[in-house]
């Protein structure tokens, strides 16, 4: 039950007991005119009073005005021209007149109509005519300007000779019963189009765990028609589900608390052998009384989002071994400048490097670098992930605390997105050093035979045995009377 129509309930069960009162006061109104009863007693200020309809007409005429003055319903008599020749107290205040000011005159001084249609105007007048008696609803429009919605029974009154002498109504005042219906109904529609709109499923099950309400979302996530569902327990369209619900609601009836974000997988009839993620949120609903009469839920399948952390996860695992495994130097930073990966070929390099993961990279950057070094490297890697724009670089390290030796390393750095979707970079870096200690040594040793050789007279050439480009020595071009080139080539 939801809160709407529990209050919806509520406002029958009143209307129910203010008709019951109605019709009392009416049947109470037709003893007194047909004579059938000798006595009433009626609730006053002061306690039960006991009048008896014996008597002369000008005490029975007292009599019905003491006991119409006690009726909390409005009661108004009028002539065929409609003057008012009665007006109970409950009258005097329901319209803001007094009954000595009124009494006599019209009664469009103390209200005009306002009928809800022509039609209902004249099915007044003809069952007054045809049967004596109306009763229908029908707007007030008072003296001072207020509407005042009414439930009224009207009954011809008679003279002596059965023709119509005028009528009485009693005037029931519904304007708050009508409003609370209105808002109800209005309520009631925006409810339905949440339901009906929402891309998540909504439902309402009583305590039985029937379903009593569902939208069309979560029936398509069920795999039947919404109304399919209606009247069917839970079990019965998703049995996987049992449960892990009923653990669920015997929580909620327990403490009497919603239980949010809930994770339930399960199958369902749509997708049988296929494996669903939800996230649900139940809560109790209550009644009039405060007491837990069923439960609400909101679904939202999660079975896409699952299934994309899984391929994340699959895709970070395989990332992180690539990056790990590497032989080459490779830091990997995410946009808040975190260390987060270090492979094996900069382990190899720097050993105390991965008790630093997790750390910021301009802090682990000064313990392996001199600050110098450290200090550009962090601007490189800032720059490049602020700009996007890659680095590529040859690069000496020069006065490193754990290395006698200055040290070259080829660089380059790229931004790239990481596979939990954010950015962070990627560096690459390639030891030099030794290679170009190899190139340094093969250098002098260069030199060192082209000197000797200048110094015996001995020429020397070379081909390559990839192009088959012949290169001379000084000494070979001396010796055949030709010039040098500048990079030693023979045409």
């Amino acid at each position: 039950m939801t809160p709407a129509s529990s209050a919806e309930q509520q406002l029958r069960a009143e209307n129910a007991q203010l008709r019951a009162a109605l019709e009392e006061a009416e049947d109470t109104l037709r003893a007194i005119r047909s004579g059938e009863v000798d006595a009433l007693i009626v609730e006053t200020a002061d306690g039960p009073q006991v009048f008896t309809l014996q008597g002369l007409e000008s005490e029975s005429n007292r009599i019905r005005g003491e006991i119409l003055a006690q009726v909390s319903d409005a009661v108004i008599a009028v002539d065929n021209e409609e003057h008012v020749t009665y007006l109970n107290a409950a009258a005097e205040h329901r319209y803001g007149v007094r009954a000595s000011d009124v009494l006599g005159r019209q009664l469009s001084e103390i209200y005009t109509r306002q009928w809800p249609s022509a039609e209902t105007e004249t099915g007044m007048w003809s069952a007054l005519r045809e049967h004596g008696e109306w009763r229908g609803e029908i707007i007030h429009r008072t003296h001072d300007g207020r509407e005042i919605v009414v439930e009224k029974t009207v009954t011809a009154l008679l003279d002596a000779n059965g023709a119509q002498d005028g009528r009485v109504g009693v005037l029931r005042d519904i304007t708050t019963s009508k409003r609370n219906a209105t808002e109800i109904q209005r309520v009631n529609g925006l409810l339905d189009t949440l339901l009906h709109t929402a891309p998540i499923g909504f439902c309402f099950l009583d305590l039985e765990l029937r379903f009593l309400r569902i939208n069309q979302r979560l029936a398509e996530i069920n795999g039947i028609s919404a109304e399919a569902h209606l009247g069917r327990q839970v079990h019965e369209i998703v049995p996987t589900l049992i449960d892990t619900l009923s653990a669920v609601t015997g929580r909620i009836l327990a403490t009497g608390e919603a239980v949010l974000n809930h994770e339930f997988s399960g199958e369902t009839l749509s997708a049988p052998g296929v494996t669903r993620f939800w996230n649900q949120s139940w809560y109790p609903v209550r009644d009039g009384a405060g007491e837990i009469s069923g439960f609400g839920a909101v679904v939202e399948e999660i079975t896409a989002r699952k299934q994309a952390e899984e391929q994340l996860r699959a895709a970070h695992d395989t990332f992180r071994h690539l990056v790990e495994h590497s032989l080459f130097g490779i830091y990997v930073v995410d946009a808040d400048f975190r260390l987060m990966l270090v492979s094996v070929g900069a382990q190899k390099v720097f050993e105390n490097v991965r008790p630093l993961l997790g750390r910021d990279f301009a802090e682990v950057l000064r313990i392996v670098w001199p600050e110098a070094f450290a200090s550009e490297a962090i601007g490189l890697l800032r720059r490049v992930l602020e700009t996007g724009e890659p680095y590529h670089a040859l690069s000496t390290v020069q006065e490193r605390a754990d290395i006698d030796e200055d040290e070259a390393y080829d660089w380059k750095v790229e931004r790239i997105t990481l596979p939990d979707g954010r950015l962070g970079a990627v560096c690459h870096f390639y030891d030099l050093s030794e290679r170009l200690c190899y190139e340094a040594r093969l250098h002098d040793n260069e030199t060192r035979i082209r000197l000797a050789t200048e110094a015996t007279g001995v020429g020397i050439w070379e081909r390559n045995i990839h192009t088959n480009a012949l290169r001379w020595d000084r000494q070979m071009f001396h010796l055949y009377g030709i010039a040098p080139t500048p990079d030693g080539s023979v045409h």
